[in-house]
């Protein structure tokens, strides 16, 4: 009898033991990949304007000036980067469509080349200006462009969308 007990308990120890690293790896999360996503525009013509003082796109579908990126739910950051013919850096502004009824576009940053990582608004288009005349930085202290000399002529606005 005291075998048997002591058999039992052996073989409820070993199955235990034998059970166990497999369900603590049930129990443990698989981790999501980070959501992103990448959407291109190539210009042909840049805004027109000086990054310091504003622009305008073209109007004539025909000179696409301005990158005009759709989002979605889970478009939450977005990075800018412009590739332009010349090779140069060039002047660039993020934002959205005029929210406010003031007939200007809602400014979300400016940038040289590269922007950084900011904040958009799930669902709003974002738009992006590629600016023909770059930044003196004259602005710089008031919140404005800094420095960027290039000058664009044509080239190719990528939009890298993330979640986090």
């Amino acid at each position: 009898m005291k075998k048997t007990i002591i058999t039992i308990i052996a073989i409820g120890l070993l199955a235990g033991a034998l059970l166990a690293p497999g369900a603590e790896a049930a129990k443990k999360k698989k981790r999501k990949k980070p959501y992103k996503r990448t959407a291109t525009y190539e210009y042909t013509v840049p805004a027109f304007g000086q990054a310091d003082i504003g622009g305008t796109c073209p109007a004539q579908p025909e000179l696409d000036g301005c990158a005009s990126f759709p989002t979605k739910g889970k478009d939450k950051f977005v990075k800018i980067t412009i590739t332009d013919a010349t090779g140069t850096p060039v002047s660039g502004t993020i934002s959205h469509p005029d929210q406010n009824g003031d007939g200007f576009v809602e400014s979300l940053g400016s940038f040289c080349g590269k922007s950084t990582k900011g904040a958009i608004q799930p669902g709003a288009e974002v738009v992006v200006f590629p600016y023909m005349i770059g930044s003196t930085g004259a602005t710089a202290s008031l919140g404005g462009p800094e420095q960027c000399p290039g000058v664009a002529t044509q080239g190719e606005i990528k939009a890298l969308f993330t979640s986090k």
